[in-house]
């Protein structure tokens, strides 16, 4: 299971679908993806867009299921992992990079989580993706950018919290 593809596409696309609708866009305005090329430059498919970028997993071990027999898989362990999330706001137009980004935050702040009985494209392999908003420092978000060589963009960490079927 690619859990943290799973997870990262399933909020891009629940929260580009939520823009959309919220601003009347016509095209996407969120994309997956990470934060430099290998070169060191931005992605040009970054450009006006609210990018979602993988940071970091971790197994949850204050959530650690016990283990599972299977009959055709014998014992396995379903284990609960959090995935640390970067979201930021990449627009020329500063304005609307804030627009956005404050959308963004306000989807996850009223949708802390996400199952199956609210979205029918939600993964099957998950019983259900929980997000929260992660405290960071200014130094530690300027330390996110320096090392990545990028110019700053308006930035949040979400740690989302997911939960194998």
């Amino acid at each position: 299971m690619a859990v943290t593809y799973q997870v990262l596409q399933f909020l891009g696309d629940t929260l580009n679908e939520s823009l959309k609708n919220q601003f009347a866009l016509s095209e996407n305005k969120v994309v997956v993806n990470k934060m430099a090329e290998a070169d060191g430059g931005i992605s040009p498919s970054n450009q006006n867009k609210v990018v979602l970028t993988f940071m970091s997993i971790e197994e949850e071990s204050t959530l650690r299921q016990l283990p599972i027999r299977d009959a055709s898989e014998g014992v396995k362990n379903k284990g609960n992992y959090s995935i640390y999330l970067l979201l930021s706001s990449n627009f020329d137009d500063y304005p609307e990079a804030l627009k956005l980004f404050d959308a963004a935050i306000d989807f996850f702040k009223a949708r802390p989580v996400f199952d199956k009985r609210s979205y029918p494209n939600f993964p099957p392999e998950l019983d259900n993706i929980s997000v929260e908003l992660c405290p960071i420092s200014l130094d530690q978000i300027i330390n996110i950018w320096a090392s990545s060589d990028l110019r700053y963009q308006p930035t949040v960490l979400f740690k989302a919290r997911v939960m194998p079927s």
